[in-house]
């Protein structure tokens, strides 16, 4: 939708596309990543 990509492009936002593969490997890259931070800063769910 022209519209929804101008207000996103105009917040600095860059929308991309990946096939599933690519979004089942980003995800699990991110959760590594994430699960990294939450443990060094001992960061506990309350």
């Amino acid at each position: 939708m022209p519209e929804t990509l101008q207000k996103l492009d105009a917040q600095g936002f860059v929308p991309f596309y990946n096939n599933t593969e690519q979004t089942a490997a980003m995800l699990k890259a991110d959760i590594v990543k994430y699960a990294r931070i939450i443990k060094e800063a001992n960061i506990k769910a309350e």
